[in-house]
């Protein structure tokens, strides 16, 4: 199953509301009241540049509603019929796709909306019931935002609102112009990815001369020396690294768990602003839940909390909320750690697919598929970036700082199985048995222009399988399928 289709899957296996996933009981959108709801909805979505809407489940339960399901599902929410009614009341064209997942023998319609927005789409048309109540208002901008409990709704767009619009509009032109670069001046785009390279590299590589300094103390407060401030959050990240990993072995020890040989990938988050201000309360578990736009199935820092196993829902530890989610007895076999920290630092291990998709026909322990590693790594960039917008850090002066880790590589042969149209060359395999990567880039980073990142903390591994060189113009094409949702 595709990344796509397990993602739509999971939306009714795990329903949850968040910015860019509305829940919806039955709405009969024969009747003004259903029209308005789903227009209303679709608005707002696309407003916040892509995402879904899951109908057939109580938004406060998020238990399916099997009794009052209608009966031909496909039918009444035909693809023809709901494009038609939101081509009525938008105020430009938008793209819908509706998909029709199957949990307790019931189908549930799920409507996706496209990413891409470029300008906000308006309400061009009111619709009202037969009391004269506004069920919709015309010339108004529908939002998804959160609530003081940072719980996700769908409101009328107000001042506040406008600098994120505006931002999601602009970086889908900057794409757009990206795009532009590579399909007619392949030579002049690959000039200025070079150019930007080297920035990129000069910036992350600075000269200790160059870099702000801060004063360390020891414990009898005598000065001990300067050090760049910017190598020190290099060390503090990969010191969480490993504080990570300590932390999964002692719970996997304390939980007596016997777990499948398995390789990992991790990432470690330290985002760098003095002004965040979260504790390890329910409403910060809400807001890295809500703020999560869910670009795959499984998503980097999920939050647990409606998951049916007790044991693996969020508890607290040392100032923070952690997560031991195992799941082996299904067709999604996943194994993660996850640490949330209210100070902006985050942490995420996760078994390599490669040892647990049982179903691909693949013996665990000897392959990595090179796909999957820009596809996470994308996405780990990506949600990061929006879980600091929503954690309040001024755009302009923050910066983040991410670590990657591959870990068990050693004698693993570098494949396609996702993509098997991707072919790649036989017998590549890896000598090294584990690797890390940093990067950091500032918060005002747009989503398309984040596939630099993502090949500069991946090449390095991929040099471990005989030098391959992945090519920017790959990382670039799979890193746009994340965030554009496609994969």
């Amino acid at each position: 199953m595709s990344d796509k289709l397990q993602r739509i899957q999971e939306l009714i296996n795990r329903p949850t509301e968040s910015l860019a996933t509305e829940l919806k009981q039955w709405i009969d959108p024969n009747s003004k009241e259903g029209i308005a709801k789903i227009v209303k909805a679709c608005l707002a979505i696309r407003n916040y540049n892509g995402g879904y809407i899951v109908i057939g489940f109580n938004d406060k339960s998020r238990k399916p509603d099997l009794k009052n399901a209608p009966k031909d599902v496909t039918k009444i929410f035909h693809l023809d019929k709901i494009q038609s009614i939101v081509s009525k009341h938008a105020s430009q064209p938008m793209e819908i796709h509706i998909h029709f997942p199957e949990r307790d023998r019931q189908i549930f319609p799920v409507i996706s909306i496209e990413p891409g927005i470029k300008s906000p789409v308006v309400s061009k048309s009111q619709i009202i019931d037969g009391k004269g109540n506004i069920l919709l208002k015309a010339d108004t901008v529908y939002i998804r935002t959160l609530s003081s409990n940072n719980t996700p709704s769908t409101s009328q767009a107000t001042w506040k609102d406008w600098p994120a619009i505006v931002d999601k509009c602009f970086d889908n032109r900057e794409a757009d112009v990206g795009r532009f670069l590579r399909r007619h001046l392949p030579g002049i785009e690959n000039e200025l990815t070079k150019y930007i390279h080297d920035i990129i590299i000069d910036r992350e590589k600075p000269e200790i001369a160059d870099l702000p300094t801060e004063r360390i103390i020891d414990t009898d407060h005598k000065e001990i020396e300067d050090l760049p401030t910017e190598r020190n959050i290099y060390s503090d990240i990969l010191e969480f690294i490993n504080y990570g990993k300590n932390r999964y072995s002692s719970v996997t020890k304390e939980r007596n768990l016997t777990l499948p040989k398995h390789g990992c990938w991790i990432v470690a988050l330290i985002i760098s602003n003095n002004n965040i201000s979260h504790s390890a309360n329910p409403n910060f578990l809400n807001l890295i839940k809500s703020s999560n736009p869910n670009y795959t199935g499984w998503p980097i820092w999920l939050v647990s909390s409606d998951f049916k196993n007790e044991s693996s829902r969020p508890y607290v530890y040392d100032k923070a909320w952690e997560e031991y989610i195992i799941q082996l007895d299904s067709d999604f076999k996943e194994i993660d750690f996850i640490r949330l920290e209210p100070n902006g630092r985050f942490f995420h291990r996760r078994a390599f697919e490669d040892d647990l998709k049982s179903n691909i026909g693949i013996k665990p322990n000897t392959v990595l598929d090179f796909s999957l590693v820009i596809l996470r790594t994308a996405e780990a960039i990506g949600v990061g970036i929006e879980l600091a917008k929503a954690m309040g850090c001024d755009i302009e002066s923050t910066d983040l700082f991410f670590a990657f880790n591959w870990e068990g590589l050693k004698g693993r042969e570098l494949v396609s199985w996702v993509f098997p149209s991707r072919r790649i060359f036989p017998g590549r395999k890896a000598y090294q048995d584990e690797i890390s990567t940093t990067i950091s880039l500032p918060l005002d980073t747009p989503l398309s222009a984040i596939s630099q990142y993502v090949y500069n903390a991946t090449s390095p591994l991929y040099e471990l399988f005989d030098g391959f060189d992945i090519g920017q113009n790959i990382v670039d094409e799979l890193t746009t399928n994340v965030i554009e949702r496609k994969s």
